[in-house]
């Protein structure tokens, strides 16, 4: 699992790839936790394009992150899940409560 952060007028962009289980949730989990409370930011993007495989760890670790942010005043926003994310998003309603978006960067 790779993860980089990018923090920026208020937003905090994490990008995730690899594959989100057990062990590398916890450490995303305590690496974006700490990222979190040094930023403060208003609005956590969670980019998930670039994960290949993801179990209920990888859940919780976007459902951990929702519950931190909105205590803290802010939002999360899914960015372009990947087909594994995607689809254990859309299973569990986690789309009813957190805002799933594609990645617009790129676009012209």
């Amino acid at each position: 699992m790779k993860f980089n952060y990018k923090y920026s007028d208020g937003a905090l962009c994490v990008t995730l790839s690899g594959e989100m289980d057990h062990h590398s949730a916890k450490t995303a989990r305590e690496n974006t936790d700490a990222v979190i409370n040094r930023e403060h930011p208003k609005v956590l993007f969670i980019d998930t394009s670039g994960i290949s495989f993801c179990d209920s760890s990888g859940l919780g670790y976007v459902m951990g992150r929702y519950r931190l942010m909105k205590s803290l005043g802010g939002e999360t926003v899914l960015i372009s899940p990947s087909g594994p994310v995607s689809k254990m998003v859309m299973l569990s309603g986690m789309d009813r409560l957190i805002k799933v978006e594609e990645d617009k960067r790129n676009e012209q």
